[in-house]
This record gives structure tokens, sequence and C-alpha cells, in this order.
């Protein structure tokens, strides 16, 4: 019945695919043809509707084809699904115009108009183009977000650490292992005393990681105190989450499965399983007072979890710092807006009472290597523990 069902998905999904590709295909074809009047309308479709399937074609079909060539189909396709994404919103402001214009002028088309869009052509073009090498810019160019949280409870031996928090690298073909590199070089040049992992780890597939030795640049990090990570839903896309935790855990990076552990005399880090890693499991992402019952909330708590959803529950049961990613700020202008509306906490740092929620945008991409909007972060959290009681 399941696989009934991810049938029917798929083939829906591939139709409105289509349906929007071709809507924007014919609005681009009119630039294009004013734009290239000696380009044979075949040539273009066919060129047109080959960069719209790559991007699917190099992810179900990647084991035919040599691991170079589904690299460069993949970053092609994953560029279009950002152009498509400004076409699309672009196309339907444009018409949207036109059609409140044709109110007042019923006669009136700016797509009949040559010169329109020649001007206009040029124009958008340029404008799309530098909108995309802006996106590659903040996506490459890692920018250190920094916290300071303060926490009414005390440890005995320290009153100040220094944590780090990376989340949705989103490993493979396109964020390769130089790119992870780079983050292991920037993490290590802050010093932590603990780094923590915050899920979607692989972008679904898992052998690229496997093939680019990933597991040996993660052994380069280097906490004072110890490296603690909770998987993401893409971790379980692609069915490989256990070699994902196995390598992790090679690499000295400890991976919470609805569990928890006590370090530095008192500090707990709980970590939560992903709400799709639960279902991967067969059930419900479970409650979390069923696995942490067992804590004596009097010391401080922290708890990664992928997902920053369910904030009220972590509140309730005690928790004094929640640490969470997956939303990626929307990635894309303006899906900023829509993430804040579906996440009570989208992004940054969030306080309800005692309890604080920080939600990185992440590290890596899904999809296109870009970011309109904001850069690719790292997080820095200075936690000071002050018991209430002391003088």
């Amino acid at each position: 019945m399941r696989k009934i069902i991810f049938s029917i998905i798929v083939v829906v999904f591939i139709a409105v695919y289509t349906v929007i590709n071709l809507y924007v295909g014919l609005r681009l074809g009119a630039f294009v043809n004013t734009l290239l009047p000696f380009l044979e309308p075949v040539l273009y479709w066919m060129f047109f509707w080959i960069v719209v399937y790559t991007y699917i074609i190099s992810r179900v079909f990647n084991q035919l084809f040599p691991s170079i060539t589904i690299r460069r189909a993949k970053i092609v396709g994953a560029y279009w699904l950002a152009l498509l994404f400004y076409f699309l919103i672009s196309f339907i402001i444009i018409d949207l115009a036109i059609l409140v214009t044709r109110i007042f002028k019923p006669n009136f088309s700016l797509w009949d108009n040559e010169v329109f869009l020649l001007w206009f052509g040029i124009l958008f073009l340029t404008f799309m183009s530098l909108l995309i090498v802006r996106g590659y810019k903040n996506a490459s160019q890692i920018e250190i977000n920094r916290y300071n949280v303060n926490i009414s409870k005390s440890l005995s031996k320290y009153d100040k650490i220094n944590i780090v928090v990376i989340s949705d690298l989103h490993l493979g073909t396109i964020v390769d292992n130089n790119m992870l590199q780079k983050f292991v070089d920037e993490i290590n040049g802050l010093e932590p005393d603990i780094i923590t992992i915050l899920g979607d780890v692989v972008d679904e597939d898992v052998r690229p990681f496997i093939q680019q030795k990933m597991e040996k640049t993660f052994a380069k990090l280097s906490a004072k105190i110890g490296i603690y990570a909770v998987l993401g839903n893409h971790d379980y896309f692609g069915g490989g989450h256990a070699k994902i935790i196995d390598s992790l855990q090679r690499a000295n990076i400890k991976v919470l499965v609805d569990e928890h552990v006590n370090i530095m005399d008192g500090l707990i880090i709980a970590g939560r399983i992903d709400p799709t890693g639960a279902r991967y499991c067969g059930h419900a992402q479970k409650p979390l007072k069923s696995w942490m019952n067992d804590i004596n909330f009097d010391n401080p708590v922290i708890l990664l979890t992928h997902q920053p959803t369910k904030l009220e529950e972590a509140r309730k049961i005690g928790v004094d710092l929640q640490l969470s990613g997956h939303t990626h700020r929307g990635q894309l202008f303006p899906n900023n807006f829509f993430t804040s509306l579906f996440f009570e906490n989208h992004w940054g740092l969030r306080k309800k009472g005692e309890f604080t929620s920080i939600v990185t945008s992440g590290a890596g991409t899904w999809g296109p290597p870009i970011r309109t909007g904001h850069k690719a972060e790292i997080v820095q959290i200075t936690l000071n523990l002050e018991d209430k009681g002391e003088s």
C-alpha cells in the first residue's frame, strides 16, 4: 500500500512539475525568440526539457553514469530549480499586471510588444544572473552568528561553556568533501568546548559521503569536551541512516537517538529522533517525558532536535536550551516569510521564560547551492551558568 501511495505522489509531483515548467518555458521562450530570433523553436524546447529533467534524472539514475557526470548534471539541474522558482514568481506577477491592464485597455498585450520583450528580457535575465551569482557567494561564505545564553543553574567546575553548532550540511555530490573541510576549519578555529551537529548531515544518498571518505574529515573536528549529533529527515530518506551513524561514531561523534548523556559533572545533552526517523522505525516521535524521565532537571539540560517544533513541550519538561536547524531560514527569498509562519522560531534566538530556543539556518544547501538573503551559518554560543541561589 505504501508503494502505491508513494508511486501516486511521484506521478502527481512530476505532472505538476511539468506543467509549471511548461508555463515558464512558454513565457521564457517569448524572450528568447526576441533575443535570438535565429534559434529554431525545436532546439529551444529540446534544450529546455533536458535542463528541466536533469536534476530528477541525476538523482534517479545516478548508478548508471560516472560520478563526475552525475555531479555536473545535478549541479545544472539544481541551478535550474532556483531559476525556475524566480522565473515562476516573476512571470505570475507580470501576467497579473497584464490582466489588470487589459481591464482598462482590452487590446493591449505586453507579450506581443517586441520592444518591451527585448529590453525587458535583457534586464530580466541580467538581474536573474546577478541574483544567482550573489546567491552562490552567500552559500559559499560562512557567517559566524554568536549568542550569549544564561542558564540559572550551575556546574561544579564550569561557569562558561563555548558551544559551536552546525546543521543541515546536506553533504553529497554538490556540497562535497572540500566544503566539509571548510566547515571543519571554521569550527576548529572557534576552539569549542562542545560541538553539536543538528542533522541533515547527508543529502539523502549516503554513497558520495562514503566515496569521498568524509568520515575522515569529520574526525578532524576538535572539541575539548565532546562532539554530539542528531540525525535529520534527509539522513533517513535514502535509507542509509545506520551507515551515517556508524561513520560519525567512528569519527568520535556521539549520535544521540532519543537518549541523553551526562557530561562535565552534571551538564545533560539529550538528542531527539527526527519525526521522519521515527516513522522509518515504525512509530511516531516519542514524548520527551518517555525517555527523559530519569533526568535531574536541577542540572542544566540541552536538547538537540533537528526540527524546531514542540517548543512548549521542551519548556514544560524543564529543558533549558533547545538547538535546532531544518528550516534553512527559507534558503531562497521570500521563503523565509513562509518558514516564519510554519515554525514558532524559524531562525535565531527565542526565549520563553527560562527556556531558550536557538535555530540555525544551516551551513549547507538543499537543491540549488545558493542562498538569497543570508549566508551559510555556523552558530557559536557562550553558555553562562550561574545558580540564582549563589551570591
